[in-house]
């Protein structure tokens, strides 16, 4: 439904079922280059070297402090090749922050300041949030939704259905190419 009668009825759909969210206000930001994995490992929290194409993990961005500026997701898509989802309401604070530190024009450790990403200059960030569309399905049906929309014999059909939570894929879906 385009409205639920209730809040609660909204949630009681998406936990034993599911729901279809338009989350395009998140911001997303794009990292490639050589050796961006060093980049990305200086800025988040979580070692980023764990993660293989196609896996993901919960991350923070943190000032020299120790305070958090965003929580954000990682997605590793090929091997110098990454998304970061950050929260709506901090996109433009979170973007300048990683153009900061990539530019040096902040620290993140003062005390060590050698205690940089290496090889920054060949390191794009483009800032997708106006360029794509984003929609979260969500929900223990969630797999057989999207299984629906595909014949069995579909290269993405099997693709799906052994997908993991938090795992990313691409592929060609209703006739658009698209990020699950």
């Amino acid at each position: 439904p385009v409205r639920y009668s209730s809040v609660q009825q909204e949630h009681l759909a998406v936990r034993n079922a599911a729901g279809l969210f338009d989350i395009s206000h998140m911001g997303l930001f794009e990292f490639t280059g050589d050796n961006v994995h060093l980049f990305l490992n200086v800025i988040t929290t979580n070692d980023i070297s764990l993660l293989k194409p196609g896996q993901s993990h919960y991350s923070f961005l943190l000032d020299p402090n120790g305070n958090v500026v965003d929580d954000v997701w990682v997605y590793q898509l090929g091997k110098q090749h990454y998304w970061m989802v950050v929260n709506a309401s901090n996109v433009e604070k979170d973007w300048e922050w990683i153009n900061a530190v990539r530019d040096g024009r902040v620290l993140i450790d003062p005390k060590r300041p050698w205690s940089c990403a290496l090889g920054t200059e060949s390191i794009i960030i483009r800032n997708l949030r106006e360029e794509q569309a984003q929609l979260a399905l969500q929900g223990p049906k969630s797999t057989d939704i999207l299984l629906s929309l595909l014949n069995p014999d579909d290269v993405l059909y099997e693709t799906i259905a052994e997908m993991k939570r938090t795992e990313i894929i691409s592929g060609c879906l209703a006739g658009h190419q698209v990020y699950l």
